[in-house]
C-alpha cells in the first residue's frame, strides 16, 4: 500500500527534525569532569593483547602449511612442526613485548618535567619569598 510508505517516511522526517531541534536548542552539553585514570583498564588491555598474539601465532602455525614451507627447513612441515613454529613465534613476540615495556617509560620524561615544574610553581606561590627554591630535572 503506497500510502503507508509515504506516511512512514513523513513520520520519520518529522521525528528527525524534532530530535535535531531538541539536540540544538533544548538539551545542554554535559559539564566536563575530570575522568578517573585508565589504570584499572591497562591490565585488561594487556591481557587482550597477549591473548591476541597467542591466538594469531597459533593460527599461523596451524593453518599456514604452504606459507610456512618457505620458513621451515626441508623435511619439516608436519602439523607438529607448524605448531612448534607457532609457539616459537609467540615466544619471540612475547620477548619483544617485554623488551618494549622495559625500554619505553609509562610516562615520558618531558611530561614528568612539566608536572614537576607546575608543582614547583604552586609551591613557590604558596611559600614566603625568603625560602630557597628547589627543582629537579629528569632525563
Amino acid at each position: 500500500f503506497p500510502l503507508a510508505a509515504t506516511l512512514s517516511w513523513l513520520g520519520n522526517l518529522v521525528e528527525v527534525r524534532a530530535d535535531a531541534f531538541k539536540l540544538c536548542y533544548v538539551s545542554r552539553r554535559p559539564v566536563p569532569q575530570r575522568a578517573a585514570a585508565a589504570k584499572p583498564w591497562t591490565g585488561v588491555l594487556h591481557l587482550f593483547a597477549t591473548a591476541a598474539v597467542v591466538v594469531n601465532c597459533l593460527l599461523i602455525g596451524v593453518t599456514s602449511a604452504h606459507q610456512l614451507d618457505a620458513y621451515l627447513p626441508e623435511g619439516y612441515g608436519g602439523r607438529k612442526d607448524r605448531l612448534l613454529f607457532g609457539l616459537g613465534l609467540e615466544h619471540a613476540m612475547a620477548i619483544v613485548v617485554v623488551a618494549l615495556r622495559w625500554a619505553v617509560p609509562a610516562v615520558p620524561g618531558a611530561t614528568l618535567n612539566y608536572v614537576d615544574a607546575r608543582v614547583t610553581q604552586r609551591h613557590v606561590a604558596a611559600q614566603p619569598a625568603d625560602l630557597p627554591q628547589v627543582s629537579k630535572k629528569r632525563q
